[in-house]
C-alpha cells in the first residue's frame, strides 16, 4: 500500500477540523458499504460497480488514515498489529 502523507493529512484535519473529518469517515465508509451492496444485487454493470468500488475503497483509505491520527498513530498501529496476529492465528 502506498505510503501515507501525514503531514498533508494532518493539514487537512487543521482546515476542516476534527469534527468535519470524523463526519467524512462516515460518510465514506457508508458510500462504500452501498457500493458493495450494489454488487450483491448484481443488477448492473460489474465492471461499473467495480470502478465504484474502487473509488469508494481508496477514499476510504484516505479517510481512516485521517482517523488514525486523530485517534492517536501508536494506538491504532499496536491494534492493528494485535489483530493482524490474533488473525494468523486462526489460520
Amino acid at each position: 500500500m502506498k505510503e501515507v502523507d501525514e503531514e498533508f493529512l494532518n493539514s487537512v484535519i487543521k482546515t476542516f477540523g476534527t469534527p468535519n473529518q470524523i463526519d467524512m469517515v462516515r460518510e465514506e465508509c457508508l458510500e462504500l458499504l452501498l457500493a458493495l451492496q450494489r454488487l450483491k444485487r448484481g443488477k448492473e454493470e460489474l465492471n461499473e460497480i467495480k470502478t465504484n468500488i474502487i473509488d469508494e475503497v481508496a477514499d476510504v483509505l484516505i479517510v481512516i488514515n485521517q482517523a488514525r491520527l486523530i485517534f492517536g498513530k501508536k494506538e491504532v498501529d499496536e491494534r492493528i498489529e494485535y489483530k493482524i496476529n490474533r488473525l494468523k492465528s486462526k489460520l
